[in-house]
């Protein structure tokens, strides 16, 4: 009986680890690199959208995904900080580059973990507010985690959680151009931060969403 046990025990590991060992290889042919941007526009001026984005430590008060947020000492002369995700994932971010209320550059600081990469953000004033397009540049080096994350989950998923597709779009003037839908689970839309409770057309979506790179 402890035989037959183990026998089918040895079975279920054998076929477990040929998997992992299937999707590790498989994931060899997805290239490491991405880029994906999107864009949106908003009633508030870029000073407004600058201060909103750049207030790190109440990330928190408005981002579901965000747990908790902490001063780390600096590297290079460079702000460094440390992003508590749902579910316990914590994450090291630079600020690389920073021109308010122009454009703000921050990098992953850790590069030991599964993702490495960068988010831009860049603000252009409107004559009706502004209009602020994130681009991530993405690096995925593991091929098991590259296959999962390529065949199971959008490339901009994170961008259109941050600016807001995930909940109801906000009534105001200008043009509507993309939708969104509410999600409480995902935002507290009640203390948001007036730059995105100001939005004006949803997320719109540029022309840079490209998977790109080495394999």
């Amino acid at each position: 009986m402890l035989l037959d046990i183990l026998y089918w025990v040895g079975i279920a590991a054998g076929v477990l680890a040929g998997l992992i060992l299937l999707i590790a290889l498989a994931g060899l042919f997805f290239a490491k690199a991405h880029v994906v941007s999107r864009s949106l526009a908003l009633q508030q001026t870029p000073e407004a959208v600058w201060q909103a984005i750049s207030d790190f430590p109440n990330l928190p008060t408005w981002c579901g995904l965000v747990t908790k947020v902490e001063r780390q000492p600096d590297q290079d002369g460079q702000e460094v900080w440390r992003e508590t995700y749902t579910g316990n994932y914590p994450i090291l971010l630079r600020t690389t580059a920073a021109t308010p209320p122009k454009r703000l550059v921050r990098t992953i600081a850790d590069e030991k973990g599964p993702f490495r990469g960068r988010w831009e953000f860049d603000i252009v004033p409107q004559e009706d507010g502004s209009t602020i397009t994130i681009t991530e540049h993405g690096e995925i080096p593991n091929p098991f985690f590259r296959f999962m994350a390529r065949m199971f989950m959008n490339p901009a998923m994170y961008l259109d959680l941050y600016l807001g597709e995930k909940i109801q779009r906000a009534g105001g003037p200008g043009k509507t151009r993309g939708q969104a839908t509410r999600s409480d689970r995902q935002y507290r839309q009640s203390s948001r931060p007036d730059f995105l409770n100001g939005s004006i057309g949803g997320i719109l979506p540029t022309e840079k969403t490209n998977i790109t790179g080495t394999k």
